[in-house]
């Protein structure tokens, strides 16, 4: 029997969609414990995890899609999905119906599973997702120009992981550290104590390898923690920025804007509960 084809959005009750001529942006949430049974979908895609996780059946295993995973799943590749416990908040990218110059540049990386994880790449989604909520004439531009600048820069990325740049055990475990470390003052030394290197090394790989200082990292991670919180409507402006770090509202709101694109008032008019 056939694996059913189905659209990118079964099983969201909320979602948004824009449409360009090359590309398809999808903007869904999923809620806690929603399940996909095993199906397919007719055009490859390309996921960036929000917020929340999926646990994916893909290819005889099991792969744990949690936030800022980003994947690749080629057109008719057969897999299901679980969502957690709190949901599963994804951007997914496809090429569009009769794009298929899109699909043959990014052939690399729509023909392969794949999967890794880019708090970078999570950014740039972030601000993908809410230019999505734009309703203007030039929304459908600048949701295409995001949506291919994020593709390259994910052909890159996993390119990179396939071939010559794989980084070593110890990076990975360093940036680990950071994630569950991030809102918290986090001490150089004490993660390179923590992964077994010289500080020194730990920011010069920091640097070489994921083009951002340790510090610069755990900005962004703590910009996109304060993003989520930010869709909570009990969390203020200011609870955030100070649960965050930032030391007043307006340092967090320049550093917020010049990350997402958007003022933290105006992504909270935007809530992903109104999806």
């Amino acid at each position: 029997m056939k694996t059913p084809h189905v659209p990118v959005t079964l099983g969201s009750p909320r979602s948004r969609r824009v449409e360009t001529e090359s590309l398809e942006v999808v903007a869904a949430w999923f809620p806690s414990h929603a399940r996909l049974g095993t199906h397919t979908h007719p055009r490859a895609l390309f996921g960036v995890m929000l917020d929340g996780a999926f646990r994916t059946s893909i290819l005889g295993r099991e792969v744990d899609y949690e936030g800022a995973s980003v994947w690749t799943e080629p057109a008719e590749e057969r897999h299901a999905n679980v969502a957690s416990a709190v949901g599963a908040r994804v951007l997914i990218i496809q090429p569009a119906r009769a794009a298929s110059s899109v699909a043959a540049i990014h052939r690399d990386l729509f023909d392969e599973v794949v999967h890794e994880r880019s708090i970078d790449l999570r950014t740039a989604a972030m601000r993908l997702e809410a230019e999505c909520a734009v309703r203007d004439d030039l929304a459908p531009l600048v949701v295409e120009g995001l949506g291919l600048a994020l593709l390259a820069r994910a052909a890159r990325l996993f390119r990179r992981a396939r071939h010559h740049d794989a980084h070593p055990a110890w990076l990975e475990q360093a940036r680990d550290y950071l994630h569950a470390h991030c809102l918290e003052r986090v001490q150089l030394g004490a993660v390179a104590r923590a992964v077994g290197v010289h500080p020194s090394r730990l920011s010069h790989e920091f640097r070489t390898r994921l083009h951002v200082s340790p510090g610069e990292f755990v900005r962004a991670l703590r910009l996109s923690w304060a993003a989520v919180e930010l869709r909570k409507p009990e969390s203020t402006i200011a609870d955030v920025a100070a649960r965050a770090g930032f030391y007043d509202q307006s340092h967090f709101s320049r550093l917020f804007r010049r990350q997402f694109g958007v003022a933290p008032a105006a992504w909270r008019r935007e809530p992903s509960s109104q999806h």
